[in-house]
């Protein structure tokens, strides 16, 4: 694990002993920034295996100041063996004084209270740190003065009163506007649904609010929004004091963008649910002929979007039909239900459906492929998503099954032949649907499935 500071030529890497280092490429000296790391046990700027998988969704657990004379990094201590989730302390690392300091979290949550995530600069010296309290229904945003290190500045926290828990990471950005003021974005939960909320910390006074009257004029905003539909993603900008709001992008599709950090160029990215196409701004190469021309004779399912009933609810799904599929046929096709339906998680969008296992089972074995996006999943609503709250594996099977109910009533679906496979979470519910002994499920393949969530993944518990 490593990383070059773009404003100095250092690199801070971590090594197999799980200390942290940084190395001086025009000095060519390294120097240990930490000496405690203990394999297994103590881990400096890296991230134990539970951070790593399921709350970072990556290993790296340092940041580097813009200018490269501070480092601020995590450290995880998983050594002792009665607490579920490790204990997580803040450092920050000076390289002009090679000094260590600790940031004392304990004032926001006690050690064993609190879970953190997403760390980021504002500036050379300063930064935001996003603390949790343990049932992750409390966020804290934390500023901090790499110059007054004992104070910690409160910007901005959240509570949920109703059951259920905060999304946080990667929610966090921050910009500067043509006028020089500093903004970070994040996303709050606003009558069901989330909102960009922005928070000005040009100074060391914090005033945030979803509309800022003060912002330049010429500043925009830009973000994601599942419209029209929750498998739908389109580009939208807004004006900085929410006056004015323009969609980028429209129509059922699904789009990602990503800018350069003066936001005067950025890729759009078309994902689907056709071929997949990349803008560069305005200019672009639309088509992606080279791709369309080599799958030309290939023969592929064909896509459908649809909605079937679990209860009073519907359900989104997305099926591949084997190429020359016939619904005039009886009791022919098989089924197979791809599941995932982790918290937040979503599997049914209008991104292009890439060459994977189900493509090849609709393509090459003529199975109707589902996948179906049950209770928990996101960007249908917090009532939709909390549902599963402290249930987690009751309402997400209930839907699976439902879904397999459906599929069994039409006439062209071979009844004895549907099956469901999960992995990880996937396997999870894909246990909890075998376990149910559903007549309209006959085969179950759970892969790697949480069988306790003492010994994993505990902090969605």
């Amino acid at each position: 694990m490593k990383e070059f500071n773009e404003g100095n030529p250092v690199q801070a890497f971590v090594s197999l002993d799980n200390n942290l280092y940084f190395h001086d490429v025009l000095k060519d000296k390294t120097i240990q920034v930490t000496n405690d790391g203990v394999n297994e046990k103590i881990f400096n700027g890296i991230a134990d295996w539970v951070y790593e998988e399921e709350i970072f969704m990556k290993s790296k657990a340092f940041e580097w100041s813009p200018d490269g004379k501070y480092l601020a990094f995590y450290k995880f201590d998983d050594s002792d063996p009665g607490h579920p989730n490790p204990y997580v302390s803040l450092h920050v690392y000076s390289l002009e004084k090679q000094t260590l300091s600790q940031i004392d979290l304990d004032k926001i949550y006690k050690k064993e209270n609190r879970i953190v995530n997403e760390l980021v600069w504002i500036d050379s010296e300063r930064f935001v740190v996003r603390v949790l309290n343990r049932i992750q229904n409390e966020s804290k945003l934390i500023l901090i003065d790499v110059r007054k290190l004992e104070d910690l500045l409160l910007i901005s926290s959240k509570i949920y009163e109703i059951d259920g828990w905060i999304d946080s990471n990667g929610k966090l950005k921050t910009f500067k506007t043509k006028d020089g003021k500093i903004f970070l974005l994040d996303l709050n939960n606003y009558k069901n649904y989330n909102r960009v909320y922005l928070i000005d910390v040009t100074q060391s006074s914090i005033d945030h609010s979803p509309i800022l009257l003060s912002a330049n004029e010429n500043d925009f905003k830009y973000f994601a929004a599942a419209k029209p539909s929750a498998t739908n993603l389109n580009l939208f900008a807004s004006s900085l004091d929410g006056k004015e709001l323009t969609q980028v992008t429209s129509g059922d599709s699904y789009y990602t963008a990503s800018f350069n950090p003066t936001l005067d160029y950025y890729f759009l990215h078309y994902e689907g649910p056709k071929i997949p196409k990349t803008y560069l701004k305005k200019m672009n190469d639309p088509d992606n002929k080279d791709f369309e021309e080599n799958i030309k004779g290939v023969k592929l399912p064909s896509v459908d979007y649809i909605q079937i009933p679990s209860g009073k609810l519907m359900l989104n799904v997305k099926v591949l039909y084997p190429p020359g599929f016939n619904a005039t046929l009886k009791n022919y096709y098989p089924v197979f239900i791809q599941v995932y339906n982790g918290p937040s998680s979503q599997m049914v969008t209008k991104e292009y459906s890439r060459f994977e296992y189900g493509t090849h089972l609709a393509s090459a074995e003529d199975i109707i492929v589902a996948y179906v996006d049950g209770r928990g999943t996101a960007n249908r609503g917090k009532e939709f998503k909390m549902s599963v709250y402290k249930k987690l594996g009751k309402y997400e099977s209930e839907d699976q099954i439902a879904a397999a109910k459906w599929f069994s009533e039409l006439p062209f679906v071979r009844k004895s032949c549907i099956a469901i496979q999960g992995w990880s979470y996937g396997g999870f519910v894909a246990a909890k649907v075998i376990e149910a002994n559903s007549p309209y499920v006959r085969i179950g393949v759970s892969v790697a499935p949480v069988t306790n969530w003492k010994f994993y993944g505990n902090e969605k518990s």
